[in-house]
C-alpha cells in the first residue's frame, strides 16, 4: 500500500501550496490514501469548514488535527458530519467527531489515528499510551498514527513503545522536518515531517509579528502572510498488506520545486582552502 502524508498546513500560503502540489504528487505517486494535517490551515490556527473543503478539493482523503483543533469554534458545527476529519483521539473533554478512522482503499483498509501528546500543551488529554493500546486490537494491520507533540523525546518514547504494532508513526506540530526517518520492526518513524507554509517564516508565522509578540512584547498577534515563497513537506510510505512498512521517503518542495540534496564528497584534501 502507498500512503502520502503532508505535515501541518499553516495559513494561506500553506493552503495554496497543497492545492498546487498535492494533485501532481498524487498523480506521480498513486497513493492509496493521502493524509494531511490541517489543524493550522485557517489563518494559522484551527480549521474552518471552507478550508476543510479546500483541502478535500485538493485531494486530501483524511485530514488530521492537533492541539489547535478548537481554535476555530465553528468546527463543532460540522466535525460530526466528517468521518475523514480526525481530532485527537485522546481528547478528554471533547466528545464530538472521532479520533480514529478506518478507510477502505483499492488495496485494503487503512486505519488512521490522531494522537496528541501531553508535554508542553494546555489541552486536557487522556493517557495516549493507554488509549492507543486499547484501540489497536480492533484495527486492521495497516495503521498510521499522526503523533502531534512538542517533545521529540516524548515522540521517541511513543515510537519505542508501539514499534512493531503500527505501520507508521509520523510526528507533527513543531513544523520543522527532522532528519530521523527510519524503519524498525516494520514501523516507519519520523519525529516531525515538517510543515506546508511560508518558507521565510517562524514555523509559518510572519517573522515581524513573532518579533513584536515575543521579543518586543507589544501585544501583537501572530500573523500568517497571504503571499510569499512556499515550503511543502511530507513523507511517502510503502506498506505491506501485513502492516509492515518497507519504505519511508521524506520530501520537501520550495517554491513548488522539489529540493534535491547534493551528495557529500567522498574525500576532502586538507590544506587546499
Amino acid at each position: 500500500m502507498r500512503v502520502l502524508f503532508l505535515g501541518d498546513v499553516v495559513g494561506p500560503i500553506g493552503l495554496q501550496a497543497v492545492e498546487t502540489l498535492l494533485p501532481s504528487l498524487k498523480e506521480r505517486l498513486s497513493p492509496h490514501l493521502s493524509i494531511v494535517n490541517g489543524e493550522n490551515a485557517s489563518k494559522g490556527r484551527g480549521l474552518t469548514r471552507a478550508d476543510y473543503n479546500r483541502l478535500k478539493g485538493a485531494g486530501a482523503d483524511v485530514i488530521t488535527l492537533g492541539n489547535h483543533f478548537l481554535d476555530k469554534k465553528q468546527i463543532s458545527s460540522f466535525i460530526d458530519d466528517c468521518p475523514d476529519l480526525l481530532r485527537p483521539v485522546n481528547s478528554s473533554d471533547y466528545s464530538k467527531g472521532q479520533g480514529v478512522g478506518v478507510y477502505e482503499t483499492s488495496a485494503g483498509p487503512i486505519a488512521v489515528i490522531s494522537v496528541l501528546l501531553p508535554a508542553f500543551v494546555q489541552n486536557k488529554v487522556d493517557n495516549p499510551f493507554e488509549v492507543v493500546e486499547k484501540l489497536l486490537p480492533d484495527l486492521p494491520p495497516v495503521r498510521i498514527i499522526d503523533l502531534h507533540g512538542e517533545s521529540t523525546s516524548e515522540k521517541q518514547l511513543f515510537h519505542h513503545y508501539f514499534r512493531g504494532k503500527c505501520s507508521a508513526i509520523l510526528g507533527t506540530h513543531t513544523h520543522v522536518m527532522t532528519a530521523d526517518a527510519d524503519i524498525k520492526d516494520g514501523t516507519a518513524f519520523m519525529a516531525d515531517v515538517g510543515m506546508c507554509g511560508e518558507a521565510d517564516s517562524i514555523i509559518g508565522v510572519d517573522p515581524d509579528s513573532a518579533i513584536r509578540r515575543i521579543i518586543k512584547q507589544d501585544g501583537a498577534h501572530f500573523h500568517c502572510n497571504e503571499t510569499g515563497v512556499s515550503l511543502l513537506c511530507g513523507a511517502y510510505l510503502e506498506i505491506e498488506a501485513n502492516g509492515k512498512a518497507n519504505k519511508i521517503l521524506p520530501f520537501r518542495f520550495l517554491d513548488h520545486k522539489e529540493i534535491a540534496y547534493e551528495p557529500l564528497p567522498n574525500h576532502i584534501v586538507a590544506g587546499l582552502d
